[in-house]
């Protein structure tokens, strides 16, 4: 897995998560539990993604932040 992007929040990031799936890619929510408690602040939360989907992933969520 590889990173696709990281988020302020996880809200953000479970949005964007759940778009991926609902498009066909696979991914995983990373480090949701530091940033959402403050453990480290400035803490980010990560979309990890598989290599071979990067691609197509960053097109879709281009194509998720041009709708909003």
């Amino acid at each position: 897995m590889i990173t696709l992007t990281a988020f302020q929040n996880y809200i953000e990031a479970n949005l964007a998560g759940n778009y991926l799936r609902q498009n066909g890619i696979e991914c995983f929510v990373a480090d949701a539990g530091i940033s959402s408690v403050g453990i480290v602040p400035g803490a980010k939360v990560r979309i990890m993604v598989a290599e071979e989907d990067l691609e197509e992933a960053t097109s879709l969520l281009k194509n998720m932040q041009s709708d909003q």
